[in-house]
């Protein structure tokens, strides 16, 4: 089945959240034209020049009621600093759906639509939901349930294991064999 754009992209996303330096949780971000080109993508992780969390171990802090990695930037937010000023009426395309403080960022960069795959857990979801309904940025929950099979790869988008995001890599298939089938190797 071939994906539309909006799945097309998520599952881009997906991809540039295998990136992520922070292993709390794999994020990406994927800012695409109307045109449909993509204009950037940003992970989760630290900031240029900076350890990973993975090298240096998390920095967490309290923040609405849940401990979070404050040495990372958020994938959202490196996806909005590498596109400059050229997100203005762009869509963004997220793993999950983005906090309060990205929120405010993608609707002052002019992104006129956010789709994104999966909830994060957080007492800030509705303050989110509630903030884009009184902007003019649209919001848009669109949950991936459904594999996409690439040469070597087969990428299963959505994964999560209890709330933390899956490699997404749910093996490796060597589809040159049985008849272009694939065969798993690894789990």
């Amino acid at each position: 089945m071939r994906p539309n754009w909006d799945q097309y992209f998520l599952m881009l996303a997906h991809v540039v959240a295998t990136r992520a330096t922070c292993d709390r949780k794999h994020v990406g971000a994927v800012i695409v034209d109307p045109d449909h080109r993509i204009v950037a993508t940003g992970y989760n992780g630290s900031a240029a020049g900076m350890e990973h969390c993975d090298d240096a171990g998390h920095e967490l802090k309290e923040i609405d009621g849940r401990m979070s990695c404050v040495r990372t930037l958020h994938a959202e937010s490196n996806a909005l600093d590498y596109a400059g000023g050229r997100a203005k009426c762009c869509t963004l395309y997220c793993t999950v759906i983005p906090c309060y403080d990205c929120a405010k960022r993608i609707v002052n960069a002019g992104i006129a639509r956010v789709v994104y795959a999966e909830y994060y857990e957080s007492r800030n979801t509705q303050l989110v939901a509630d903030y884009f309904r009184g902007s003019s940025t649209g919001l848009w929950h669109m949950p991936l349930r459904f594999e996409m099979r690439l040469p070597l790869l087969c990428i299963r988008a959505g994964c999560s294991n209890e709330g933390r995001y899956d490699s997404g890599f749910c093996g490796l298939h060597d589809i040159a064999e049985n008849d272009g089938r694939g065969t798993k190797h690894g789990g």
